[in-house]
C-alpha cells in the first residue's frame, strides 16, 4: 500500500514591527486615528504614565497593552485599520518583499509571530505581503480591551508556534530562519537554524541584534 511521505516543512519565521516594518503598529494607529478625532488625544497623558507604571515593573506589559487598547473601542473597525495601512505600508523595508520571494522559491513556509494583535496587521501580513501564517496577540472580540491568553511575546512566541504545528499536525519540521530587531525574541533564535537582525536603520544582517526591547 503507498504511504504518503513525511516531507519535512521548513519554516521561516519573522517578527513584524522593527523587522518587517519600520514603526510600532498600536502608536502608530493611535496618532492616525488620533489626526482624524483630536479628542483621541486627551488619552495621551494617561498612557504615558502608563508606559512609566511598566517600566519599573508596577504594572504588566500585559496589562499595560490592555490599558492601551481602552481607546480602540469603534476606531478598531476593518475599515479604518485598512485605511491605516493604506497611509503606512510605505514603512514596510524595501528589503522585505524581494527577501520573501527567495523564501517562498526555496519552499519555505514564512511565519509572522508578532506581539502586535493579529487584527491590526492580518490585511498587510496576510493580504500585502503574502505571508503564508500570522500568529500574534489575540483580543477578545467582544471587548477590544482584552488579551486571550497571553500576550504574544518571548517564550509565549515559541508555545503558540508549537500549538500551531500541533494543531496543523506538523511533526517533521525544521526553522531554517528567523528575523527580528530585538533580543526579546531569543527564544526564537534558540530554536532557528540561521539568524538574521534588522538594524534600527532598517537594514538586514546575519546575526544576532543588538538591542533588547
Amino acid at each position: 500500500m503507498y504511504k504518503k511521505k513525511n516531507y519535512l516543512k521548513k519554516i521561516a519565521i519573522y517578527d513584524f514591527d522593527g523587522t518587517l516594518y519600520g514603526g510600532e503598529t498600536i502608536s502608530n494607529f493611535y496618532f492616525y486615528c488620533a489626526k482624524h478625532n483630536w479628542l483621541l488625544f486627551l488619552w495621551l497623558p494617561y498612557f504615558i504614565i502608563l508606559f512609566l507604571l511598566k517600566k519599573i515593573h508596577l504594572i504588566s506589559l500585559k496589562t499595560f497593552k490592555q490599558e492601551c487598547f481602552r481607546f480602540f473601542g469603534k476606531h478598531l473597525s476593518v475599515d479604518k485599520v485598512y485605511k491605516f495601512w493604506g497611509v503606512n505600508k510605505k514603512k514596510i523595508y524595501p528589503w522585505v518583499r524581494q527577501e520573501l520571494e527567495r523564501d517562498r522559491k526555496r519552499g519555505y513556509h514564512i511565519i509572522c509571530i508578532s506581539a502586535t494583535p493579529e487584527f491590526l496587521i492580518h490585511g498587510i501580513v496576510i493580504k500585502y505581503l503574502k505571508i503564508d501564517t500570522l500568529i500574534g496577540t489575540l483580543l477578545n472580540p467582544k471587548d477590544n480591551r482584552k488579551i486571550i491568553g497571553k500576550n504574544c511575546k518571548g517564550e509565549e512566541k515559541v508555545e503558540r508556534l508549537h500549538l500551531w504545528l500541533k494543531k496543523n499536525n506538523i511533526k517533521n519540521y525544521k526553522i531554517v530562519k528567523m528575523v527580528s530587531d530585538s533580543l526579546a525574541d531569543m527564544p526564537l533564535f534558540n530554536i532557528a537554524e540561521n539568524k538574521f537582525a534588522v538594524s534600527p536603520k532598517g537594514k538586514i544582517y546575519k546575526g544576532l541584534p543588538k538591542r533588547n526591547i
